[in-house]
């Protein structure tokens, strides 16, 4: 049977409920968050592979896409005095398709890793010879995550090293002019990642330096 009748989509709805607390440390500048929350997608849209025998020549076609994202964020902003900042974050998710093409109801959504962590520490010398100086180094941790929407194969997991140098010309008296230089995934990691079966290399190392100036 040849069925070529189409519509106009639904538009797509999106309802977040999420509950959280702040909590900073007493007589500190150090803040600690954490969040709880639950979200639902529903009437997204989807392609999905076709006989075009039956669908009238096309070879894709759309169908309804609902999601349910429920999960954890937690994150501390830690600031030791003495020119030393850390900030730490952990994140749980978990991406359900609740409808979708044939085969994905039920399944996680591909490339949306469960467990994701991040460090990041930023040292910046009040006094001494490197005064003026910021010197900032971290670590990012990307979990396993499914490479296809029907999660018949996995992605594995990936650890990234990100630096960053800073440096004030107000040591100089060149007030508001500062110089900044970063540089992400110091150890080329070029690993490959998976989402509803494409594969993709991750972006290498990369360096970028800025000059600014403010008013």
């Amino acid at each position: 049977m040849r069925r070529t009748a189409s519509r106009t989509g639904d538009p797509t709805r999106g309802l977040q409920k999420e509950i959280g607390f702040k909590y900073q440390l007493p007589n500190t500048e150090s803040l600690i968050t954490a969040s709880l929350f639950d979200i639902r997608q529903e009437d997204g849209v989807v392609f999905q592979t076709v006989d075009p025998a039956d669908f009238g020549g096309l070879y894709q076609v759309q169908v309804p896409y609902d999601l349910r994202s429920r999960g954890v964020e937690l994150e501390g902003q830690f600031n030791f005095g003495s020119g030393l900042r850390m900030t730490a974050a952990y994140s749980y998710l978990d991406m359900e398709i609740e409808r979708g093409a044939s085969g994905t109801e039920g399944k996680q959504l591909s490339a949306t890793p469960e467990h994701t962590a991040s460090v990041w520490g930023f040292y910046e010398p009040s006094a001494g010879a490197f005064e003026g100086w910021g010197f900032g180094a971290g670590l990012r941790y990307v979990g396993e995550s499914w490479g296809d929407d029907t999660n018949s194969f996995r992605n594995d997991d990936q650890l990234f090293a990100d630096l960053s140098l800073s440096y004030d010309f107000g040591q100089l008296g060149l007030d508001g002019l500062g110089l900044r230089l970063n540089v992400k995934n110091v150890f080329d990691n070029t690993d490959q990642t998976c989402s509803a079966g494409y594969c993709y290399r991750t972006e290498g190392r990369t360096a970028t330096a800025s000059i600014a100036y403010r008013f």
